[in-house]
């Protein structure tokens, strides 16, 4: 079956790449900030226009009833985009968890390989440092919840769910991604 897309709102406003690098001032090293600034003005785009804006029409444009109103972005469609959302902003969070770690010379995470320095790896080691466990409590909730949710992006973990709940579970998802961003972003180096 063939849809028709067009956006509730068509403009877009890219924050260019140093506006972004600005909002990561904290995060230590210019190499971090940059790599953190390409993936967010993405992760910006994909959020905004297509999981908040993309609108589905079942009618060519010429064949539309008055009435007829337009459909959300349908529900496999907006899990596969959430799904990258989540990869996209996870990323971002990664990267600057890592800068950070690095930064305050985390045993554990500096005597493993740059390419083992992981999402996971960060989040274990960082909530069992002595003396910095404490930073993270106030989203610690939210980061496991999104590395459970990374790691089983896979179709199979929805088997048998009902779409309400789906529905639910992305935008928790959505919400935790953000305040990690905003949490990171004030997160003071050391």
């Amino acid at each position: 079956m063939s849809r028709w897309f067009n956006f509730s709102e068509p403009e877009f406003q890219f924050r260019t790449l140093e506006e972004i690098r600005r909002s990561w001032s904290k995060i230590p090293g210019e190499e971090a900030k940059t790599a953190i600034a390409e993936g967010h003005q993405y992760y910006d785009f994909l959020t905004t226009m297509v999981v908040d804006r993309v609108q589905s029409w079942s009618h060519p444009l010429d064949e539309r009833e008055h009435w007829h109103k337009p459909s959300r972005l349908d529900l496999s469609a907006r899990a596969g985009a959430i799904a990258s959302a989540i990869i996209v902003g996870t990323s971002i969070i990664e990267c600057a968890m890592r800068a950070h770690a690095e930064s305050r010379k985390m045993g554990k995470v500096m005597k493993v390989q740059p390419e083992r320095r992981t999402f996971g790896k960060l989040i274990t080691v960082w909530s069992k440092h002595g003396d910095y466990s404490k930073e993270i409590d106030p989203v610690f909730e939210d980061m496991k919840k999104l590395q459970a949710r990374r790691n089983n992006i896979h179709l199979y973990a929805r088997f048998g769910r009902r779409w309400e709940d789906v529905l639910e579970e992305e935008d928790g998802l959505k919400r935790s991604t953000d305040r990690l961003i905003e949490f990171f972003q004030g997160l003071e180096p050391k």
